[in-house]
């Protein structure tokens, strides 16, 4: 079923859910070729009723019950293994969910978590709304992993970043309003929830930022910047106070107002806290 994902860049979430301890043993025979676990027809009956199981004359004492159950754990663990080391441990998330009775041994179903680092195991019990809130975590990680991957499929900019660049560096990009390519000058509002336009200070013709990256993070670029004067023999000039320049850090937003938008309202929330 997984087969073709093996080299794509999805990620995967397989859920397991299990009502109690594999069963699988009750089939299996020993090393010494006895099916140790199936019933004795020709053995004694216990005062339960029930009868006695085959015993291994190689290994007395209940030894070959105890490795069988023992190999079927290490199958379960071994498959979950396998399917990290196929389709990458950091690709795939295992959550196994137990729903049975209290008493039940859900032991196996925990060591099968427990091989991959994105993992988890749930133990229910018989609550139905148990059950809901078990799907209902499933959801939100399936939710998380859709956007990673999301994330992972973006084309990021090639972008050097050298944090010792100084602000007096000369290549600077300058957007004046005098040469008509700087437009306004905007604030994101929080109480109006819009862009309201922001008066320039007194001398100010527009902005700039150099062209060198002094840092970079997930989604965004920083250069140095600062607004722009202008003086009588057209020499451009810094004025106020020193600021920073931010922009995506990816191809498919260069031109995206909505997600400049985000960003800028994202900026305004933190700035108001």
């Amino acid at each position: 079923v997984l087969g073709r994902e093996q080299s794509a860049s999805a990620q995967l979430l397989v859920v397991f859910l299990s009502d109690g301890a594999p069963s699988d043993h009750i089939e299996r025979a020993c090393l010494h070729g006895f099916q140790v676990w199936q019933d004795d027809v020709n053995g004694p009956i216990k005062p339960n009723g029930k009868s006695a199981l085959i015993n291994c004359p190689l290994a007395p004492g209940g030894q070959c019950r105890t490795a069988v159950q023992k190999a079927v754990k290490e199958d379960c663990t071994t498959l979950v293994r396998t399917l990290g080391d196929l389709f990458g441990r950091d690709r795939l998330y295992l959550t196994t969910v137990a729903f049975g009775p209290p008493t039940e041994n859900f032991q196996v179903l925990q060591d099968m978590a427990a091989v991959l680092p994105r993992s988890s195991f749930q133990k229910l019990g018989l609550s139905a709304n148990s059950l809901r809130t078990a799907f209902s975590s499933i959801s939100s990680t399936l939710s998380t992993m859709t956007s990673e991957s999301a994330g992972t499929s973006l084309i990021h900019r090639r972008i050097v970043v050298d944090k010792t660049t100084a602000r007096n560096e000369r290549k600077w990009d300058v957007y004046l309003s005098s040469e008509g390519n700087f437009v306004s000058k905007k604030r994101w509002s929080l109480a109006e929830k819009r862009f309201l336009a922001v008066l320039m200070p007194l001398g100010v013709d527009g902005v700039g930022h150099a062209l060198g990256t002094i840092g970079k993070g997930v989604d965004r670029i920083v250069h140095h910047a600062a607004e722009m004067g202008l003086d009588k023999q057209g020499v451009i000039f810094e004025m106020g106070e020193q600021l920073v320049a931010k922009e995506t850090a990816h191809e498919v937003f260069m031109k995206d107002k909505e997600f400049h938008t985000n960003f800028c309202r994202c900026q305004g929330q933190a700035q108001a806290l």
